[in-house]
């Protein structure tokens, strides 16, 4: 008994370890990538402008790069990074599809605020030539997620019943 109650715990744990979990980018699609000094500085020029755009302030490199993987599954994010530009100088080296949709530029308003304007044009310009293709590509990747998500919850209710009924054989 004690054996199988080993085995399952060990299939599980393997199970469970082989799920990659990157998480979920509650980011927007369009955004501004900068720092606490360059934050304040790029969402003004956004208002300035008209343009609806979410200026994300990032704290450490890790979370930056993090933030660029994003990119590369969503392929409607386009992103304007105003710093920490050496780490996505790299990571676009890494991942040269991306550098038609993520605008590097120097941390000076003039730079910026160019852009901003480059960013509000690739915005504009994908959202008038794409949106049904959009709505499209926006099914499959969620009809991807719904099946792995399926997957996980149908295996964890089969653990749990699993244990469940061990539990209540031993008890008898």
């Amino acid at each position: 008994m004690k054996l199988k109650v080993i085995f399952i715990i060990l299939i599980s744990f393997f199970i469970i370890n082989g799920i990659n979990a990157h998480g979920v980018d509650v980011t927007e699609d369009v955004m501004v990538l900068s720092d606490d000094s360059t934050g304040i500085m790029a969402k003004k020029l956004a208002e300035d402008m008209n343009f609806d755009v979410k200026v994300y302030k990032f704290t450490s490199q890790a979370d930056v790069e993090h933030q660029l993987e994003h990119a590369l599954s969503n392929k409607n994010k386009k992103i304007l990074v105003v710093a920490y530009q050496n780490v996505t100088n790299e990571f676009l080296k890494k991942h040269q599809e991306l550098s038609n949709r993520i605008i590097v530029v120097n941390s000076d308003e003039d730079s910026i605020k160019n852009g901003l304007i480059n960013l509000k044009e690739l915005n504009s310009t994908e959202n008038t030539n794409s949106k049904s293709s959009q709505i499209s590509n926006n099914n499959v990747g969620n009809m991807h997620l719904d099946f792995t998500s399926l997957i996980l919850i149908v295996v964890i209710i089969a653990l749990v019943s699993t244990i469940g009924t061990f539990i209540v054989k031993r008890k008898k």
